[in-house]
């Protein structure tokens, strides 16, 4: 890592070093983009799913009070032209009269009212789908085809679970596209000085995308468009640039796997990312330093991420988090962690008492805290002496400084006593965590390994296709149930 005092003093990122590869998101980061997302919302009643009713009228209210909005109607977004032809004209077929019309291929989501939300609101609405949806009850976000159906098989739901359908077509190309002056000149001065310069965005990239008209009815232009936007436009010729949906719609740990990717296929050394969503950054952050290959490849190379609210208004750069591969972080400069007393308090809400206590405790240990065996010591006796998950939570992100001590932390604070997910009130002491933590290993490898040896022309036959598709379907499932369980437990 190269001494501070070249970091304080350099006009750009990475100015004045050539052994290293920029990677820029592109959405909010490179260009001001007007892409927007498409959705129809149902509910579970106790016996089927019914769609929501007032479904724009809720969606405007509720998105309004999160300060997004950019959320239309169907027949708003047409007469404004906040969609394109091509895109209007694919789902005709689907939607009239701003709903999902009879005889449409999916019965439950007929009468279903259409949403468009533009950039600023997707934020908001993954914000409110984590709240619990409209009804802040239990609310899932699956992409459309991809597990939707599944989903609304299973009526293994409670009543008043909503399930948030989005259509990513709208998004098969940029666009209007604003571009970021402070990011531009950025890639530019690295380029020209011999770094490696690319983007990895959460959309689409070639591949074709599913829409309210049926699967892979939609080519996506992204990646061509985002090429000829940096080069022609700015000067700026890109190495690479891949679509993270090309995958699936997971997009920060899709991302995370494609930039891994990239930094290990190049000669560069360090690593700079840039991107104007911080769940995309922790992915990173949490799965890149500790990477087997990483570590191996890698040794002492430095990953940098910078982050901004609002790229367009930044006059300088700031960095978000620097880790040395190896070594953990060094540097937190906007890492969310409260920074004093006061803040630790607040975030706590009405749990004081429990929070003084236990900050005082922090205060003292945080110094010693340099060895996981230790990390791991503290976080036991605090098991023992913390009741409130909200606290222990808090606290673990406090005191832990990357990846690999929060997993300590988190281990230790669940070890033995365990956290009750299944359904009832009797735990089992079998460790189902600890086996399923195995087939998960297993199952990332397989994945991995698969991913590396297809390429992206293949023709495969439809009972592999068919075979990737439900076991990713059923680890959503899981995943989005595990995950809200968690949250539940800590935010309650």
């Amino acid at each position: 890592m190269r001494k501070m005092i070249d970091i304080l003093f350099e006009a750009y990122p990475g100015e004045g070093d050539t052994n290293e590869i920029h990677i820029f998101d592109f959405d909010e980061t490179l260009a001001v983009t007007s892409s927007s997302t498409l959705h129809v919302g149902v509910e579970f009643d106790g016996t089927a799913w019914k769609p929501i009713p007032n479904y724009v009228a809720r969606m405007k209210e509720a998105l309004k009070a999160l300060k997004a909005t950019d959320v239309y109607s169907w027949n708003e977004a047409v007469q404004g032209a906040k969609i394109s032809a091509n895109v209007i004209k694919d789902l005709s077929s689907a939607i009239q009269g701003g709903k999902i019309k009879p005889g449409y291929q999916d019965p439950a989501l007929v009468g279903c009212e259409v949403v468009l939300i533009g950039t600023h609101g997707y934020k908001a609405f993954k914000e409110l789908v984590g709240l619990g949806g409209l009804n802040k009850a239990q609310a899932h976000r699956p992409a459309i085809w991809a597990s939707h159906s599944d989903m609304i098989s299973n009526t293994n739901f409670p009543r008043g679970t909503e399930l948030h359908i989005t259509d990513y077509s709208p998004a098969a190309s940029l666009g209007s596209a604003i571009p970021i002056p402070i990011n531009i000149e950025t890639a530019r001065v690295n380029k020209q000085e011999g770094d490696i310069v690319g983007v990895v965005t959460a959309r689409k990239g070639r591949n074709k995308m599913d829409s309210l008209g049926g699967p892979g009815t939609v080519s996506a232009l992204n990646v061509s468009e985002i090429e000829t936007f940096m080069e022609k436009g700015h000067g700026v010729p890109l190495d690479f640039a891949y679509g993270a949906a090309d995958v699936d719609n997971d997009g920060a740990i899709n991302k995370a796997f494609y930039i891994k990717n990239a930094w290990l296929r190049s000669n560069k050394r360090d690593l700079f990312f840039y991107d104007d969503d911080k769940a995309n950054l922790e992915a990173i952050l949490d799965y890149i330093p500790d990477d087997p290959e990483v570590l191996a490849q890698k040794p002492g190379a430095t990953i940098r991420t910078y982050f901004a609210d609002n790229f367009l208004k930044s006059e300088t750069h700031e960095i978000h988090r620097e880790v040395v591969v190896g070594q953990g972080a060094m540097m937190n400069q906007r890492v969310s962690k409260p920074k004093t007393k006061q803040d630790f308090i607040d975030k706590l809400g009405d749990e004081t008492k429990g929070a003084q206590a236990y900050y005082r405790h922090l205060k003292n240990l945080r110094k010693m805290a340099g060895s996981e065996d230790l990390l791991q010591k503290i976080a036991e006796n605090d098991r023992r002496k913390i009741v409130n998950a909200r606290i222990v939570a808090e606290t673990v992100k406090y005191l832990a400084s990357n990846s690999r001590q929060r997993r300590v932390l988190r281990e230790a604070c669940d070890k033995k006593q365990g956290r009750m997910m299944d359904y009832g009130h009797q735990r089992s002491d079998s460790g189902e965590g600890k086996m399923t933590r195995a087939k998960l290993f297993r199952m990332a490898q397989m994945a991995q390994r698969l991913h590396d040896k297809i390429y992206g022309y293949d023709d495969l036959p439809e009972w592999v296709q068919d075979k990737v598709t439900t076991a990713e379907d059923r680890l959503k499932t899981a995943h989005d149930y595990i995950l809200y369980k968690i949250w539940r437990m800590e935010n309650e």
